[in-house]
């Protein structure tokens, strides 16, 4: 089963599973390698902006119809993140006079850290909600505004120490992997409309790029427990079936009459006299 066939059965044991996942795993590397370099030569930021718009563009309308790739938000996400913090760090040391004083401030890094922990402690506990099966009685809409303005808050405050080469590779990589797993917790929920799940997808593990590193990594280990949890009950309610039974089972004669009715048995023997009577 590709991600495109939304709604059906998952199988986790074909390769074609994880196809999607990795392409979009691969071209996220490729435009991370490729902005990186950039900057190491020195480009103008605007026309990498521009660079960014339309390789996200083409990407998007190229992958339009996988469901996978639309609920991660196609390399929107990794773009948003690797801009920001390269563009934003240049524009806030060079417009901020005050940036020490600024950065130094108490009342802006409680804001800031209490910002990191809402988005990321709610992210959390909407992962968690799927091991117990809770129902939030949120519009999911509203959640998603809530967090984008959060993320918006915590541009704004960030004093933008611009991460290292592996931390933002890091990042990137694990954004997309978190989707991936949430996105194939659809298999465990009952009752749950589908579109709105893969629709919560990238708002939930949007919080991976941006939030600081002590943060992400109690984050991560949430979800690292609930995914645990979720996906060892689903393998082993549903444990690999040996080839050998199967085929045994295809061509095995026709069933014993053990337990069926007497209506059932009178049926059968009718059918085997008019076979006999035919031949």
């Amino acid at each position: 089963m590709s991600s495109g066939d939304s709604g059906k059965h998952v199988d986790f044991k074909l390769v074609s599973t994880y196809v999607p996942m990795m392409l979009l795993l691969g071209r996220a590397l490729f435009l991370t390698l490729f902005f990186q370099a950039t900057l190491l030569m020195g480009q103008d930021n605007t026309g990498l902006l521009v660079v960014l718009c339309v390789v996200c563009y083409f990407d998007a309308y190229t992958f339009k119809h996988d469901v996978l790739n639309k609920a991660c938000g196609f390399l929107l996400p990794a773009a948003f993140y690797l801009y920001t913090n390269t563009h934003a760090a240049v524009s806030h040391k060079a417009y901020n006079k005050d940036k020490d004083i600024y950065c130094s401030a108490t009342y802006i890094i409680v804001v800031y850290w209490a910002v990191d922990l809402v988005w990321a402690a709610s992210s959390s506990i909407q992962i968690a909600s799927l091991c117990w099966n809770l129902r939030v009685h949120l519009r999911i809409q509203t959640v998603a505004c809530v967090w984008s303005l959060t993320l918006t808050t915590h541009v704004m405050l960030r004093c933008y120490k611009t991460p290292g080469f592996w931390e933002v590779l890091l990042r990137v990589v694990l954004y997309y992997v978190s989707c991936m797993f949430y996105f194939f917790t659809s298999v465990f929920l009952v009752g749950v409309d589908r579109n709105t799940h893969q629709f919560t997808v990238m708002h939930v593990c949007l919080h991976i790029l941006f939030v600081e590193p002590y943060v992400l990594l109690a984050s991560a280990l949430i979800s690292v427990c609930v995914y645990s949890k979720l996906y060892w009950e689903y393998f082993a309610a549903h444990p690999t079936h040996d080839t050998r039974n199967l085929d045994t089972e295809r061509h095995s004669p026709l069933p014993t009459t053990a337990g069926k009715t007497p209506h059932e048995d009178s049926l059968l023997s009718e059918l085997r006299a008019a076979q006999a009577h035919s031949a």
